[in-house]
């Protein structure tokens, strides 16, 4: 019997180790768990505030490609008026020219006698 009795002793004084051992190593797990959690957490924080960094950049750059075709928008429409404007100022220089032509004409001296004309009424009419 004291045999069984030591050997039960033994058995009991083993399994108290390997609960301390057991307990211990749970411990650890635990504190490791512990510890990869508090880090996730900082992860997160930092993921959501590059998150939020980004839509905010994104928020900017959408106001920026915004900027960007109505500024493009503008050239066209100045492009345009500026194309109709020139169109308009070689149509003035051509009737400028021909206007020129025309006054050179009636000013010019001709071996026919004096026609009558628009600025002539001016005259004869103050002259009268």
């Amino acid at each position: 019997m004291h045999r069984v009795g030591h050997i039960s002793y033994r058995d009991e004084r083993g399994d108290n180790a390997q609960h301390e051992n057991d307990a211990g190593a749970i411990a650890g797990f635990s504190n490791q768990l512990t510890s990869a959690q508090g880090q996730i957490a900082s992860c997160n924080g930092t993921i959501l505030t590059l998150s939020n960094r980004l839509d905010e950049s994104l928020s900017a750059s959408l106001t920026l490609s915004n900027h960007l075709i109505e500024a493009e928008s503008t050239i066209v429409l100045d492009t345009e008026q500026i194309t109709n404007l020139n169109r308009h100022v070689a149509e003035m220089e051509s009737e400028n020219q021909t206007l020129g032509r025309r006054v050179m004409d009636l000013t010019k001296p001709s071996g026919r006698p004096h026609e009558p004309n628009c600025f002539d009424r001016g005259q004869s009419e103050s002259g009268k």
